[in-house]
């Protein structure tokens, strides 16, 4: 075994510190300081919140958001959704839907319960320890959840709160309204809920809970209350295809509001000077996306004949690719054939990176909605992928979630096979990164207009093509 770096043992350090917080030696954070970490995380970049760095700093104070963010009130991309208009780094984070600074925060020592109503905090006992003893992911989904699926009750709106979470008792404020169920219960109950352990098989470690009803709150960002226990937990998924027409309704909604906006831009709020031709077209043809979805109407997908799902993975396990599906025979030939002239018609963008995998990628933004009969909704980034040489293929790996102009963050990747491989050429869903055996959760053959759908976070590989195979082409992107 090698010597210890000294970064290796500060991290080792920070981490004892943060578990004895007594130990932590943490100073109030400069306003200059502040707007850099806000700033850094609008820009997907949370490396201010490092370990070493968290313990040091004072995590729990409340700052002004960013003007981009609250926006008066008023008209704003995404309803501010924090309880008063100062905010905590980790609550922004969650906002924002960034995940990595979550975790960070989390394991920094940040308290998800503090806000203008409740300076000090209203954590139960033993919710760091709760926090830090569940799976990373289902610690920040929790605190997304109640970032954004919890709204702050207005004045007179309690309904005798302390009442209704009954049991649990120690009621104060903020007082929250669960959006899957209209309850109002207080904060400390819905954290409670995520400390306790299971009242029922139907019920998971770690998931959080109405503090009245005990009914789950949903995917963040979602809509209707019965999405709530179709989505209940982090490792459970639905069908996006089901409820595809009410997110693509709050898409066309959020973006004819960001159309109106009063901005110095033009065309949506794009920066029409930048270049983003790697993106699949300039900035002019993106910015014209947005606007483009407003005047889309939200239909329900439209039923093929002949269509048939498989479950790949079960939404019940305990897996990150719980809920992946294929569907054959989901998008028409006179589709396909569109689709085939479209990439026909692309310029191949050059290889950037080594591991591409000796593929050739063309990029497309879906300005005239090719992506509404596929997935419901137009592809912002419409990526073709073309394997053209023997030996294609991708290692294990997981994929990164891109956030729209809305703000949403995706969750699942699609993609839709336009050839066929008679050998080779496998999207293999795998239980884990690291290959061994029992690894292969399930092999997915490439067969002209075959829909694969798994979520992000799930790992998989692409098996090298081999001759009697080429060419593999397919589309892929993302779900939201």
């Amino acid at each position: 075994m090698g010597r210890e770096t000294l970064r290796q043992r500060e991290r080792r350090a920070a981490h004892f510190r943060v578990r004895h917080e007594g130990l932590a030696d943490r100073a109030p954070v400069d306003a200059a300081t502040v707007q850099r970490c806000l700033r850094g995380l609008d820009k997907h970049n949370c490396n201010h919140f490092g370990v070493r760095a968290c313990v040091r700093m004072e995590l729990d104070g409340l700052h002004e958001p960013p003007s981009h963010a609250w926006c008066g009130g008023t008209r704003c991309l995404l309803p501010w959704p924090a309880v008063g208009k100062r905010t905590t780094f980790i609550a922004y984070a969650a906002w924002r839907r960034r995940d990595p600074a979550v975790k960070q925060l989390i394991v920094g020592g940040a308290d998800p319960t503090v806000s203008e109503a409740a300076a000090e905090g209203c954590a139960p006992a033993g919710l760091r320890q709760a926090l830090h003893s569940v799976a990373p992911r289902s610690a920040v989904y929790a605190v997304a959840q109640i970032a954004c699926d919890a709204c702050g009750a207005r004045p007179g709106e309690d309904g005798g709160a302390a009442a209704r979470c009954g049991p649990l008792l120690r009621c104060a404020p903020p007082l929250l309204r669960c959006a899957p169920c209209g309850c109002v219960c207080c904060e400390r109950c819905l954290w409670s809920t995520f400390c306790e352990p299971p009242q029922s098989q139907s019920e998971e470690r770690g998931e959080v809970r109405c503090g009245a009803c005990r009914a789950s709150l949903h995917t963040p960002g979602g809509e209707e209350a019965e999405e709530g226990a179709a989505l209940a937990g982090h490792c459970r998924a639905a069908s996006r295809a089901s409820c595809a027409a009410s997110a693509f309704k709050e898409e066309a909604e959020a973006a004819a509001e960001a159309a109106d906006q009063e901005a110095d831009q033009e065309g949506g709020g794009a920066d029409l000077d930048s270049d983003g031709s790697e993106r699949g077209g300039d900035a002019a043809l993106r910015a014209a996306w947005c606007p483009a979805r407003a005047l889309q109407t939200a239909v329900p997908l439209p039923t093929v004949c002949g269509a048939g799902l498989r479950v790949l993975i079960s939404s019940r396990e305990g897996h990150a690719g719980a809920g992946s599906v294929v569907i054959d025979g989901a998008v028409p030939e006179p589709l396909l054939e569109k689709l085939d002239a479209l990439f026909a018609s692309l310029p191949l963008a050059p290889r950037y990176k080594c591991t591409q995998g000796l593929n050739d990628r063309a990029y497309f933004c879906d300005a005239e909605g090719w992506g509404v009969p596929i997935v419901g909704t137009p592809i912002a980034h419409m990526r073709f992928l073309l394997y053209a040489e023997a030996g294609g293929g991708l290692p294990p790996h997981v994929d990164l979630s891109r956030t729209d102009a809305t703000g949403r963050t995706s969750t699942h990747t699609f993609i839709l096979y336009l050839s066929g491989c008679a050998e080779g050429g496998e999207t293999v869903l795998l239980e884990s990164l690291s290959l061994g055996k029992g690894s292969v959760r399930a092999a997915v053959t490439p067969v002209r207009g075959r829909l694969l759908l798994f979520p992000h976070a799930c790992p998989h590989l692409a098996r090298p093509v081999v001759a009697e195979g080429l060419p593999k082409l397919l589309l892929r992107g993302e779900m939201y």
